[in-house]
């Protein structure tokens, strides 16, 4: 919540008064948050009570930590949607992000097919780098070929980050379109 003040006061020119008659946002993503945390805290120590209270379900998968855990997550997310809109997108990409790696080590961890990177690694090639690879490949088949499937803003992001110039943007628009009516004709697939 603070960090958002303090953007929120960077973008008003560090005019405190400006910035402080624009505090809803900060005060919506801040009972977003802690209504995350709370619904979080509660679902898990519902989890821990009923494990306590009858050990035999321990082995049970409703009553296991990896099912707490997606529960009180998944339910705790709900919380967030009483933040700012334009907030919610920046938190869905950092627990995102936080999602995937997790599930990476736990994967590797439980099956043992593959060692999560560690602090001084040593190796080239991981499964985070294979993964990181395979989703920007992915990110730029979507924008080559199904441009209207992105945000436009996603959209957007990879035209200014691509520098291209007009030749070039209708390079890919073009390509787009033959891949559009190939499609429409059968001929293509």
């Amino acid at each position: 919540m603070l960090i958002r003040f303090a953007v929120t006061l960077l973008m008003k020119r560090f005019n405190l008064m400006k910035a402080v008659k624009d505090i809803k946002p900060v005060l919506w993503l801040g009972v977003g948050c802690g209504s995350f945390n709370v619904i979080h805290h509660c679902i898990r120590r519902f989890f821990a009570l009923k494990r306590r209270a009858s050990p035999a379900s321990q082995r049970s998968f409703w009553l296991s930590q990896e099912s707490e855990l997606i529960w009180a997550c998944s339910l705790g997310s709900l919380g967030l949607h009483l933040a700012p809109a334009d907030d919610i997108r920046i938190l869905k990409v950092v627990m995102f992000s936080r999602a995937v790696s997790s599930l990476v080590k736990y994967i590797g961890e439980a099956t043992g097919w593959f060692k999560p990177v560690e602090h001084d690694e040593k190796r080239k090639v991981t499964v985070e780098y294979v993964l990181a690879i395979l989703g920007c490949w992915f990110l730029v088949y979507c924008y080559i070929f199904q441009a209207n499937t992105m945000q436009k803003s996603l959209t957007n992001t990879f035209t200014r980050g691509l520098h291209m110039n007009d030749d070039e943007k209708r390079l890919f628009d073009c390509m787009r379109a033959i891949d559009e009516i190939e499609g429409r004709q059968g001929l293509g697939k």
